[in-house]
């Protein structure tokens, strides 16, 4: 017979599976799904053009234009007043 004082336990085992959650790929491929984007093999030849031809569309966009150009208007004046209140005041 064997007596044993002290009896060390063997360290539990359990099954831990990581779960990796990555925000910014799912929207990039949320993306890529609404705009009909195949990611099968990684390699679409439409791809550059069908950028291009967006990239040229919002150039072209005259609201775009519009607001691009109250927005430099707005800072412009927000420059101004601070130059006046830092020499002037």
């Amino acid at each position: 017979m064997k007596i044993v004082f002290f009896k060390t336990p063997k360290p539990k085992q359990f099954n831990y599976k990581p779960i990796y959650y990555d925000a910014e790929k799912e929207a990039l491929e949320e993306r890529k799904r609404q705009l009909g984007i195949n990611t099968g093999d990684g390699k679409n030849p439409d791809l550059k053009s069908m950028l291009a031809r967006n990239w040229r569309r919002k150039e072209r966009d005259p609201a775009r234009k519009k607001s691009s150009r109250m927005s430099l208007f707005i800072f412009l004046i927000i420059i101004l007043f601070l130059l006046y209140v830092f020499f002037f005041i």
